[in-house]
């Protein structure tokens, strides 16, 4: 484990064909536009992280996606609460030449929830924190890396993607059900 901050945790894993994630990642990112409601692009960056409401990339049958699950519940869970029962959603963001998520949190700290992102291909680049307690952080990305924080007034930005091929990560919310508005949502369970 990483520690960047007591609030901001990090794991290296090469278990996972980021390739081949890659590769599904861009067919995906193909069918969104047509399986989901139009939205509009806004700080977001990207159409596959704006229509993240709608989706939750693990209900997708990849085997990789399978992978980083369970890899997600192997090295998380021990920061979570151990009495309370917990969710995931989770969704990509694929980003061209010249785009990037500008500054955003996830959730109000009485909400308990956990912010993450695993990267399937990110080379050159960056996510920037500003931590709740005022430090800044930059978190350098490279392949297989996930990251973990408590969203507990944080903010975050990836920097300006300059690659040929696109940068994906793997973005997800674990959280507390007692948090999760009882409304139509992608959440599915998160456990051991």
């Amino acid at each position: 484990m990483i520690t960047y901050h007591p609030e901001l945790f990090g794991f290296q894993t090469t278990t996972i064909d980021n390739n081949e994630l890659f590769d599904r990642c861009l067919e995906i990112e193909s069918v969104l536009p047509d399986e989901c409601p139009p939205v509009p692009v806004m700080w977001q960056g990207s159409k596959t992280t704006a229509l993240h409401h709608h989706y939750n990339l693990f209900t997708f049958p990849i085997k990789e996606l399978n992978q980083l699950y369970r890899l997600l519940v192997e090295n998380i869970t021990p920061l979570l609460e151990p009495e309370t029962t917990y969710m995931i959603k989770s969704w990509m963001n694929v980003y061209h030449k010249g785009e990037n998520i500008d500054w955003h949190g996830h959730a109000l700290p009485h909400n308990r929830v956990w912010h993450g992102f695993y990267c399937v291909h990110a080379g050159d680049s960056a996510t920037d924190y500003r931590m709740a307690d005022g430090t800044e952080i930059t978190v350098p990305s490279r392949e297989g890396l996930i990251v973990i924080g408590r969203s507990n007034g944080d903010l975050h930005k990836s920097t300006e993607w300059l690659g040929d091929k696109p940068r994906v990560t793997l973005a997800f919310d674990i959280s507390p059900i007692e948090s999760i508005n009882f409304k139509i949502n992608h959440y599915i369970p998160f456990k051991e």
